[in-house]
């Protein structure tokens, strides 16, 4: 039989909700997804940004330390680390670091010999009193961490106000250029909290102190900073249209994501003259994810054609069976990418099915829904077979241990391509005399770089 790709609209119907990803460093014995640029290191079971060592053979101390896959960031996140500094080399301590979260796309010209100056996780902006992420004067473009925000906690007073800026040698300072070069000087801050207000030293050596940074997406959104568990510092600030410069008053974009949604996020920091040891001791991180959208079709529940034995699901479900009456229904979450950003995190649930699902992807739709068994097919052309998963007390999930991009490693979806996703599932006894299986509703999405 021929099959087009209509279906009725009426088939239709858009779902989206949220995920959320995260992951913990209780310390650094296993550097496993941390990608060292720079001075940075494995140091025993911490991460040391930097060290106080004079540096030779033109290079300088500066380093960063990024998770190595994007994570979302504009559906909100919630992050803690801990840090110490130790062995200033003279009183003041070194220039500072940053907690920077990043899409970089501009690899500059090396810097110093030997000193990289890539893009996405592989950033690194000049050292001293750029730390690590920002820019000198003299900089060329890109030279920066560019379409980056960084939190810095700046412990050396480049008064400047020509260069630098900075109001005092003890304070907290949110950066920002928009999706252009981000630099260190004060006219790139969106908020900043002092050193009275802070009420102790960001650089005692050998003290292990623990920040918070959260971010609330809205109208436009807040970034809050809390320091030794006391919030300091509450900037508005909105990933997609961005904040306000302190010192101008004038407006700066917001980043250009990946996917919209995702960015490198890690560590910078640097010195110059003044040289100390910047370690990051632990760190946990949490956001929630936008899942790509999708369409729900093929339902049961008179929406579309009647069912085969007159067993209409509930809304938005497949066909009723014999053990779930309201019928199945497919769900999904994550990402899908084709994984060259690294995000993949598709995962598709059947809910409600008595017996073993088969979940498959097809690239195009029957014209109309086919009865199969006591359900419907419409995911019908250039069927592809996922794989079987055995559900839990009527629940089962593709890829069943939840590792993420098997769902585009057995499809062969790229980037740009849209599929369709129905789960064949066994129900036993049927309700079309010997037909003992059935279908949940489809979705259909279209997957991402």
């Amino acid at each position: 039989m021929k099959l087009s790709l209509y279906i009725p609209l009426a088939l239709f119907v858009p779902i989206s909700v949220a995920s959320a990803q995260s992951f913990t460093y209780t310390d650094f014995s296993s550097v496993a997804g941390i990608n060292f640029v720079g001075k940075s290191r494995q140091t025993g079971v911490v991460c040391e940004l930097m060290d106080n060592v004079i540096p030779t053979n033109s290079t300088d101390n500066r380093g960063a330390a990024w998770y190595s896959q994007p994570v979302c960031v504009s559906g909100g996140f919630d992050t803690t680390f801990t840090y110490q500094t130790r062995l200033p080399t003279t009183a003041g301590g070194a220039d500072g670091f940053a907690f920077v979260i990043q899409n970089d796309l501009v690899a500059g010209s090396p810097i110093i010999i030997g000193a990289p100056d890539g893009t996405g996780n592989t950033a690194l902006g000049r050292h001293a009193a750029a730390m690590g992420y920002g820019n000198f004067l003299t900089s060329l473009p890109g030279e920066t961490v560019d379409n980056s925000v960084a939190v810095e906690f700046d412990t050396f007073a480049n008064t400047s106000a020509t260069t630098w800026g900075d109001p005092d040698g003890n304070h907290i300072s949110i950066h920002t250029g928009g999706s252009g070069d981000n630099g260190t000087h004060e006219d790139f801050s969106i908020g900043r909290t002092l050193s009275a207000a802070i009420g102790g030293d960001l650089n005692l050596s050998n003290t292990v102190r623990t920040v918070r940074i959260v971010y609330t997406p809205g109208s436009p959104g807040t970034l809050d900073v809390y320091w030794e568990g006391v919030l300091k510092l509450t900037t508005p600030y909105s990933f997609a249209t961005g904040g306000t410069w302190l010192n101008s008053g004038n407006p700066v974009g917001g980043l250009n994501l990946i996917n919209g949604s995702s960015a490198y996020v890690g560590f910078t920091a640097s010195s110059g003259s003044v040289r100390e040891f910047r370690e990051i001791l632990s760190w946990t991180w949490t956001s929630t994810c936008p899942n790509t959208p999708t369409t729900s079709f093929c339902l049961g529940d008179g929406t579309g054609s009647a069912c085969p034995c007159a067993n209409t699901g509930a809304a938005g479900h497949g066909c009723g069976s014999s053990a779930f009456a309201g019928g199945a229904i497919l769900s999904s979450t994550g990402i899908a990418s084709d994984e060259t950003s690294g995000t993949d995190t598709l995962i598709l649930t059947a809910t409600d099915i008595p017996g073993p699902g088969l979940f498959f992807q097809s690239n195009g739709l029957a014209g109309a829904p086919i009865n199969f068994g006591d359900g419907h097919l419409c995911a019908a052309i250039g069927i592809v077979r996922l794989g079987v998963v055995f559900p839990a007390a009527g629940v089962a999930s593709y890829p069943g241990g939840l590792t993420p991009n098997e769902i585009h490693i057995a499809g062969g979806a790229a980037a740009g391509q849209t599929k369709h996703y129905q789960c064949w599932y066994r129900s036993v006894p049927g309700l079309c005399s010997a037909d003992n299986y059935n279908l949940t509703q489809g979705l259909t999405l279209t997957w991402v770089p």
